[in-house]
Formats: structure tokens, C-alpha cells, sequence
């Protein structure tokens, strides 16, 4: 049975493949990407839930995939900026920390080497 997409009757197995195949698809080095991402979007946010800044930082790389933000000039990406703070973020946070650590994650390789806060922070802070 499907409704709006969603099959409430899948295998167990085929769950398990559709939620690895996602994971993959947005942290390529499993949980310890993961959970390094959300350590770095705490120090960097005002937010502390663990699903809020998944869910963040999720959309923002779907769209930042999808818009093979690459070839953007600055200016094309601040219209991107300006295009998820309004839809996702409200007057009290920013996309900008968000795409900052995603630009990163893009290009990143399985060390895992992030930038530090601070150079982080500096990043940000030229895009404001």
C-alpha cells in the first residue's frame, strides 16, 4: 500500500537499503561524518537538537547538489542563500553556516579534515 509516495508495507530489508542508499548519498563516511557534522553545526548555530541540524544541513546539500553550486558565481549563491533562509530558516538563524560546512563536505575525503571553528567562523562571516 502507497500513499503520497510512501510504502507502509516494505520489507524490512528494502527499508534498510533505501536508508543506506540515502545515507550514503549525504555521508558518504557514515556516522562518524555525521556525527562531526553536528558537533561543528552546534558550535556554529544556536541550535542543539541533533534531528533539527540533520534536517537543516540536509536540505541545504540536497539543494546545493542539485543546483551543482560549482560553476555559482558569488553572486548566484547568495541568491541561493537568500532563497533557503527564507524558506527554512527564520529571522533568528542563517543557511549561511549551513552551506559553508556543506561546500566543505562536498569536496571533503574520508579523513575528515574540517576546517577549525574559527576559520569556519571566518568563512561565515564573509558571507555576511
Amino acid at each position: 500500500m502507497s500513499f503520497l509516495g510512501l510504502d507502509f508495507f516494505e520489507s524490512k530489508q528494502t527499508k534498510k537499503i533505501k536508508y543506506d542508499a540515502y545515507n550514503n548519498l549525504y555521508f558518504p563516511y557514515g556516522d562518524k561524518q555525521k556525527d562531526k557534522i553536528v558537533e561543528i553545526l552546534k558550535e556554529l548555530t544556536n541550535i542543539s537538537s541533533k534531528e533539527e541540524i540533520l534536517y537543516n544541513y540536509i536540505v541545504v546539500k540536497q539543494e546545493l547538489m542539485n543546483n551543482d553550486i560549482k560553476g555559482y558565481n558569488k553572486e548566484e549563491l547568495k541568491v541561493l542563500v537568500n532563497k533557503l533562509n527564507s524558506s527554512l530558516f527564520n529571522k533568528d538563524s542563517s543557511s549561511i553556516p549551513y552551506i559553508v560546512l556543506a561546500l566543505e563536505d562536498i569536496i571533503i575525503d574520508s579523513n575528515l579534515n574540517y576546517s577549525d571553528i574559527n576559520e569556519l567562523k571566518s568563512k561565515i562571516n564573509a558571507w555576511l
